[in-house]
């Protein structure tokens, strides 16, 4: 079965992106694939590493020290410890490749994330996201993102216009 950064991966590489924002990072593993596997990629990771009530995983803290860590070395990460709708303030419109919304996945968050960040993306970029198939994502993205296409069955994405 393919994974999220199966999917994204494919979409990054056949658009030649080159500037993107991670929204939710957790364990940074859809980040630093992406890194790993896109040459020129630079990427911005946003998250607070909060706690929540995931079952696979509470420890929040762990996860934020193994990121910034791994991070360290990398001219090409770059990490925003903020809210994710405060952080889009960081960047101009229409300033990103591409953004993948992740993070909190109750449906008013997921509704702001994508209206903070939709005008972030150049036209022609991609707004995209996981877990399609939690319903609060799917409502926010039904709503919002109408058109948008869906792979998998939980990732979810969309060409800016």
């Amino acid at each position: 079965m393919k994974q999220r950064y199966d999917y994204l991966l494919e979409l990054v590489t056949a658009r030649k992106c080159r500037l993107g924002c991670e929204i939710g990072l957790w364990y940074g593993r859809t980040f630093f694939h992406l890194l790993d596997h896109v040459p020129g990629l630079v990427l911005f990771g946003v998250d607070i590493w909060a706690p929540c009530n995931a079952s696979h995983d509470t420890d929040q803290a762990a996860n934020r020290r193994d990121v910034y860590f791994r991070a360290a070395t990398r001219s090409d990460a770059r990490i925003i410890e903020a809210e994710s709708t405060q952080a889009a303030n960081v960047f101009l419109p229409s300033s990103l490749d591409f953004v993948f919304i992740d993070a909190d996945h109750a449906e008013e968050s997921v509704r702001a994330d994508i209206a903070a960040w939709r005008r972030k993306v150049r036209p022609g970029g991609l707004i995209c996201g996981d877990d399609y198939d939690i319903p609060g994502v799917r409502a926010a993205v039904n709503s919002l993102i109408p058109a948008a296409a869906i792979e998998g069955g939980f990732f979810w994405w969309k060409e800016v216009g």
